[in-house]
């Protein structure tokens, strides 16, 4: 319960401080003048703006998934955490833990989103040989508090999940109550007291769906997919640069050239939560899968 207290207040410090900061550098020759930040990015005054703007998609997704839903989520572990049998059965408790673990994940939508505006507002014009104009996103405590809170939060949640089914089956050692079996071996009890086993048919699509669906994911990941666009007179400005085609893995690897300080720690970090996040685990799970 103290990781998860602790856990609320990190999320409400990121939340109510600075997330990043657009700042503007220019460089005349040896000099660099670091000018005032341009403007700054925070969960409060971007839904304001959202909301300013009329853009209510964005403001719902933005307030939901990293406003509201992270403090519903650690409240109800909370209570999952102290609530006796007698009032959280265990089998609504498991249920809601479940569910918490599962959508646990859509609190990695704002990470995603301020990686995406870290790259795209990234920019670089040479406007004489000795003067150079670079545009920096540079991350707040705002989101370095809220990506570790939110990694915080997912492992409280796996914690939890496991401490609830160790509780249920009170220590009682497995082995000696049903052999160990890869799933593809397993009987499933079946309606009129039958158990069977997935026919050959079925397990040889499975394995193929599996297979494809790490090709895929491959493919996805190293393909250019999206693309950033300056227009206006930055995009004159920059002529043939004017537009930037990314990858997940692209995207990844652009992290520490879109901003002042690529070496630090805390890019360092954001960069392999990154990775791990949207490359490692989706394979690592489908592998898992494809093996049990």
């Amino acid at each position: 319960p103290i990781g998860i207290i602790g856990t609320i207040v990190l999320l409400l410090a990121s939340n109510l401080s600075i997330g990043a900061n657009v700042d503007l550098v220019i460089s005349l020759g040896d000099k660099t003048i670091q000018l005032p930040s341009l403007f700054t990015f925070g969960l409060l005054n971007t839904a304001r703006d959202m909301l300013k703007a009329r853009i209510y998609p964005l403001f719902l997704l933005v307030v939901v998934f990293s406003g509201i839903w992270p403090y519903v989520k650690l409240v109800l572990m909370f209570v999952a955490w102290v609530v006796p049998k007698a009032s959280l059965s265990p089998d609504f408790r498991g249920r809601m833990l479940m569910a918490l673990d599962s959508l646990g994940k859509f609190s990695l939508v704002d990470t995603y989103v301020l990686v995406l505006m870290l790259v795209a507002f990234r920019y670089h014009l040479d406007v004489t040989n000795e003067v150079e104009v670079d545009v920096y996103v540079s991350p707040g405590f705002g989101f370095y508090g809220f990506l570790l809170a939110t990694s915080l939060s997912l492992i409280a949640g796996h914690l939890l999940v496991f401490f609830h089914r160790r509780s249920e089956i009170h220590l009682v050692n497995l082995k000696t109550i049903m052999p160990l079996e890869p799933l593809c071996e397993h009987l499933f009890n079946v309606e009129g007291g039958l158990s069977r086993k997935l026919s050959g048919l079925c397990q040889r699509l499975l394995l193929g769906t599996s297979f494809a669906t790490i090709i895929l994911l491959g493919v996805g990941v190293a393909r250019k997919s999206f693309q950033f666009e300056f227009d206006g007179l930055a995009g004159l400005a920059l002529g043939d640069k004017k537009i930037a085609e990314y990858s997940l893995l692209s995207l990844g690897s652009s992290i520490p050239m879109s901003v002042q300080e690529p070496l630090s720690i805390g890019i360092r970090c954001l960069q392999l939560a990154f990775y791990f996040y949207a490359v490692v685990t989706p394979f690592v799970c489908l592998t898992l899968l494809t093996i049990l």
